[in-house]
């Protein structure tokens, strides 16, 4: 895998992780070594059921039914705020910012800014 792929991948699992997706995987083939995507595995091991619908890919990169959910989630993160601690204007920002980058119909910056959104959140009260 190049650098870039390797990159992506991270930042696939990353989002995978937040919206709790179980067995992630990268697809690569061995004989090129070349990478092709993230898939859902049947278990921990990697394995692949190929007598159903075929591989389960999860792309939130190039997907928009998997990138919206994501930035619905996100979105609806601090819906029940406790009043009594201070409101992060970050995570206004980040929001404010994620309907606005939507509106475009552009998935690739989308995707790239929810992975900041993820991180902040990740570091969000440590």
């Amino acid at each position: 895998m190049t650098q870039e792929e390797k990159d992506l991948y991270q930042n696939i699992i990353l989002v995978g992780e937040f919206m709790e997706v179980k067995n992630l995987f990268p697809f690569i083939t061995i004989k090129d070594e070349e990478y092709h995507g993230v898939y859902v595995a049947e278990d921990n091991e990697g394995s692949i059921d190929y007598s159903e619908d075929g591989i389960n890919w999860y792309k939130p990169n190039y997907d928009w039914n998997d990138l919206i959910a994501v930035c619905k989630k996100f979105d609806h993160l601090f819906e029940d705020f406790d009043d009594s601690k201070p409101f992060p204007v970050e995570y206004v920002e980040l929001c404010d910012k994620t309907d606005l980058l939507v509106s475009f119909y552009e998935i690739k910056p989308v995707f790239e800014h929810i992975v900041e959104c993820v991180k902040w959140y990740n570091n969000y009260g440590k």
